[in-house]
C-alpha cells in the first residue's frame, strides 16, 4: 500500500511538473506567435494572457483582444477570446468567442451579438502544419449599428474539412437559418452553400502566406424563402487566386420577388433580367449562366466586361 502511494505521488509530481513547464512554454509560444504576425498591415494586442485547466487541459484566455487591419482601417474588439485544448490532444482546439464583439471603421461601429459562438479547429499533426477541419457554429446572432439592426439569424454554421482521398482538396459548407436583413423585415430566408476547393501551398498556423486556390466546384447553392427559391451550381479554375475560367448556372423561381426584396432600387439589373426572362419561356422562372472565359465575363451570351477592369 505504501509503495502504491509513493508511486502515485511520484506520478502526480511528474505530471504536475510537466503541466507547469508546458503551460509556461505555451504562454511564451502564444505571445511570440502573436508578436511575429504583427506588421504595418496587421496589429494584434491584448491586456493579459493566462493559462488554466490543470490537470488535463490547457485553456488559453486573451483578455481585451484588439485586432487592427490598417489596410482596411478596420478594428475588431473582443472583451476576451479563449483557446481550449486537452493536454493529450493539443492539435485539436476549441475556440470560444464572447457574446458581444465590435467592428470599428473610423466613426462607424458595428456590434455583433450572439447567444453562443464556438469553433472547432483541428490539424493533421502536432506541428499545426496542415489543417484537418474547421467548424464554426453561431446561435441566435444579430448584427447592428447604433441606429438600426442590420441582420439577425437563428443559426449560422460554417465548416471546412480536408478530403482525405484528394490531397489538397477541401470541402466547404455554409448554412444560415432564418436570415433576416433590415431590407427584408417580412421575408426571412435560408441559405446553403456547398463547395469543394483544390488548394495549393496550403499552410498551417506557422506560415503567414495565403494558400492558392486551384479549382472550385460549387455543388449546391440555395437561397430560399416562402416567396422565392434560387438554386445554382458551377465550376471555376484560378491562377494566383484570380478566376481564369468558370461558369455559374442559376435557376430562380419567383425571381422578381427575390430582386424586389434584396435589390429594390436596382432598376438596371431588373431591366437586364427582364430581357433574359422570355428566353426561359416562363415569366416567373429565370435560367441563366454567368461565365468567365479568358478573363471576359458573360451573362448568358451577353458580354458584360473584362474581369481585369472590374478588379482594377
Amino acid at each position: 500500500m505504501r509503495l502504491l502511494l509513493i508511486i502515485t505521488s511520484l506520478l502526480a509530481l511528474i505530471w504536475s511538473s510537466y503541466w507547469i513547464i508546458f503551460s509556461v512554454k505555451l504562454k511564451s509560444d502564444v505571445s511570440d506567435f502573436i508578436e511575429s504576425h504583427n506588421s504595418d498591415q496587421l496589429l494584434v494586442d491584448y491586456s493579459d494572457l493566462s493559462i488554466k485547466g490543470f490537470p488535463n487541459r490547457f485553456d488559453i484566455t486573451l483578455n481585451k483582444l484588439y485586432i487592427r487591419d490598417n489596410d482596411l482601417s478596420v478594428t475588431w474588439l473582443l472583451p476576451y477570446f479563449q483557446i481550449l485544448s486537452l493536454s493529450y490532444k493539443p492539435n485539436h482546439l476549441i475556440l470560444v468567442f464572447p457574446n458581444t464583439q465590435t467592428l470599428e471603421n473610423g466613426n462607424n461601429k458595428i456590434i455583433f451579438n450572439t447567444t453562443d459562438m464556438l469553433a472547432s479547429l483541428s490539424f493533421m499533426d502536432y506541428k499545426f502544419s496542415e489543417l484537418d477541419q474547421f467548424i464554426l457554429s453561431i446561435e441566435k446572432s444579430e448584427l447592428k449599428d447604433p441606429k438600426r439592426k442590420i441582420l439577425n439569424t437563428t443559426a449560422l454554421n460554417f465548416a471546412v474539412k480536408q478530403n482525405k482521398t484528394r490531397n489538397g482538396n477541401y470541402h466547404l459548407g455554409f448554412r444560415g437559418n432564418d436570415i433576416q436583413l433590415n431590407l427584408t423585415e417580412k421575408n426571412n430566408f435560408n441559405f446553403i452553400f456547398d463547395v469543394e476547393m483544390a488548394l495549393k501551398e496550403l499552410n498551417g498556423l506557422t506560415n503567414k502566406k495565403m494558400p492558392k486556390i486551384s479549382t472550385v466546384d460549387i455543388k449546391a447553392l440555395n437561397l430560399s424563402s416562402p416567396n422565392f427559391n434560387i438554386n445554382g451550381n458551377g465550376k471555376a479554375s484560378f491562377n494566383d487566386n484570380i478566376i481564369k475560367d468558370g461558369v455559374l448556372n442559376i435557376k430562380a423561381k419567383n425571381w422578381r420577388s427575390f430582386f424586389n426584396t434584396l435589390f429594390p432600387e436596382n432598376a438596371k439589373l431588373r431591366m437586364g433580367l427582364d430581357l433574359i426572362a422570355p428566353v426561359t419561356q416562363n415569366d416567373e422562372t429565370l435560367h441563366f449562366s454567368l461565365k468567365v472565359d479568358n478573363g471576359n465575363i458573360y451573362l448568358g451570351p451577353i458580354f458584360i466586361g473584362s474581369l481585369s477592369n472590374i478588379l482594377e
